[in-house]
């Protein structure tokens, strides 16, 4: 599978520990992340995006666009009390026009986000270790 980060570059990754390490210390901009893990026909794909401690995820099991896909449906509490009813992300290529804003309920833990990445990585498959609601 490979990983896209913000800044538009590809990474072959190699296994989860990899995973993990690109997540974790790729740069962002300004306090924003976003990456897109795909297999290696291109779906599906995991999106993640980080805005500090606060993520968002979108699964899309195909890039066909015949599929809006699923966003997560978090019990997490806020991050901290000062978390926002919505969220402000990044996308992949970094450009502010094409952020997007998500209601605090399709949001997590920077923690959980993560173990669902890893899932993914290892499954191909919607993570289980969230709760999901199909667009």
């Amino acid at each position: 599978m490979k990983l896209t980060d913000i800044h538009s570059r590809e990474t072959e990754i190699r296994d989860i520990e990899h995973l993990e390490t690109l997540l974790t210390e790729t740069p962002g901009i300004d306090g924003y992340e976003a990456f897109v893990i795909s297999g290696t026909m291109g779906e599906p794909e995991l999106w993640v995006q980080f805005s500090g401690d606060v993520a968002y995820l979108h699964y899309f099991p195909t890039t066909d666009g015949s599929h809006p896909g699923f966003q997560p449906m978090s019990k997490d509490k806020p991050v901290h009390n000062t978390t926002p009813d919505m969220a402000i992300f990044l996308q992949v290529g970094g450009v502010w026009a094409d952020r997007i804003e998500m209601p605090r309920e399709t949001t997590l833990t920077r923690a959980r986000a993560i173990t669902a990445a890893k899932e993914f990585l290892e499954s191909q498959n919607l993570p289980g270790c969230i709760s999901w609601f199909e667009l």
